[in-house]
């Protein structure tokens, strides 16, 4: 099964209340396989796996989180990445390598999290 996203990423600089410079880039990709996962992070959660279920090699990586959100790729040893609000990651020549995700939360409130990956 072939399924399609598009993603989309606006950028705006403002110059206090007013819009000084925007730039937009879209790109529209297809998919053999798609995976998405809603997690409840108790308060304090520390590097909890998150297998991508048969994908290896997503090439496009949407983690919605919140306050204390963060995740780390490719395993353990790596930097974390913020998801407060979100973090999004995507490669479309390479794709990103990872078939897991370890997520935490640092803040002292649970949170919900969204991950998305298409491949």
């Amino acid at each position: 099964m072939s399924d399609g996203y598009t993603a989309t990423a606006t950028v705006s600089l403002l110059t206090g209340t007013a819009t000084d410079r925007t730039v937009t880039e879209t790109t529209t990709e297809t998919s053999s396989e798609s995976f998405w996962a809603e997690v409840a992070l108790e308060a304090g959660a520390s590097d909890t796996s998150l297998k991508l279920n048969l994908l290896t090699d997503p090439t496009a990586l949407l983690v919605i989180g919140g306050t204390g959100i963060s995740f780390k790729i490719g395993g353990t040893g790596t930097d974390a990445v913020r998801a407060n609000p979100f973090a999004y990651l995507l490669d479309v020549d390479e794709g990103l390598g990872i078939s897991d995700l370890l997520l935490s939360n640092s803040d002292s409130q649970p949170h919900d999290v969204t991950v998305i990956c298409f491949e």
